[in-house]
């Protein structure tokens, strides 16, 4: 009996150029290759994969043909990432109760029927793969044996579980960069906490503290501090001056308005989003305008 000639049988290093890109298109690639070889698992082929551009078209109507209203179909493509986080170690696992386990069965059940993943299945069921099979994940490891990853205050539990998976089966090595303070992802899943625990989930890591901040003036990093109640503001290695002005914005959306004022005056035009939603209907009105900028420097 031959062995398989897995992926991780190729070179890490091609043309002395190391692996960059995103975590979900890494995961495709590499999902997408194993697929081939490893039976029972989803690939896209075929008529399948040439619907993959239908997007949300293709949802709809798999869950339509569970005769579930377009309200409560709605929702759950709203909780779907979530509900797909929570899936594993078990596919499709939903508590009976759950308002959406029937229609996360039916969704799952019809991806699967057209030999389909959905973004969200690119890193939940690669990292299922990893967590069944260690021999996988240990190939994978050694693969990569050095681990970059930035933005970590922006990881989901997901994310940081195909990260240990890797680190821990194949003994390498991960360097993290990141800044809590600047963790905006948590409607996407992302939570701060993961950037936190770091060294608990990667024994014997060095912490170290960068002071120093290359792209705002002082008078920016000042103002940035006093609102994060930090007790020293970062070091600013810029040599222009920053201008603060205050926001008194009732809304989310008035905030989102504010900025794209500001923004259109600064490259001289307006956007359709403005005058599609009235905000504004002609440069006419712009003296009338208020300048309103939170903590922007130009």
């Amino acid at each position: 009996m031959q062995t398989p000639q897995y992926p991780w049988h190729t070179p890490f290093i091609v043309s002395g150029r190391p692996t960059v890109g995103a975590l979900m298109s890494l995961c495709e690639e590499n999902y997408r290759a194993l697929a081939r070889m490893i039976p029972d698992l989803p690939l896209l082929q075929g008529e399948s994969r040439s619907r993959l551009d239908e997007g949300l078209d293709l949802n709809l109507e798999i869950l339509e043909q569970s005769g579930a209203g377009k309200g409560s179909i709605r929702r759950f493509l709203k909780k779907l990432p979530t509900l797909k986080r929570a899936s594993l170690p078990a596919p499709d696992q939903t508590p009976e109760d759950h308002p959406f386990s029937s229609l996360l069965r039916a969704y799952c059940r019809g991806l699967r029927d057209l030999g389909m993943l959905d973004l969200d299945d690119l890193e939940v069921e690669t990292l299922r793969l990893l967590l069944g099979n260690p021999d996988i994940a240990g190939a994978y490891g050694r693969k990569f044996p050095r681990i970059f990853v930035d933005e970590y205050q922006d990881t989901n539990a997901v994310q940081v579980g195909l990260l240990k998976a890797l680190v821990h089966a194949g003994s390498g090595r991960i360097c993290a960069i990141g800044d809590p303070d600047q963790a905006i992802y948590g409607f996407r899943g992302a939570d701060v906490t993961h950037f936190h625990r770091f060294s608990e989930d990667f024994t014997g890591a060095e912490e170290i503290v960068l002071t120093k901040n290359y792209r705002s003036p002082r008078e920016i990093l000042e103002g940035a501090a006093s609102l994060l109640g930090k007790a020293e503001p970062l070091q600013s290695a810029s040599a222009g001056k920053g201008r603060i002005a205050v926001a008194p914005c009732r809304t989310e959306a008035e905030e989102a308005e504010m900025i794209v004022e500001q923004v259109e005056r600064w490259i001289g035009g307006t956007s359709y989003f403005s005058l599609d939603s009235g905000r504004v209907s002609s440069h006419e009105d712009e003296e009338d305008l208020t300048v309103r900028v939170k903590c922007l420097s130009k």
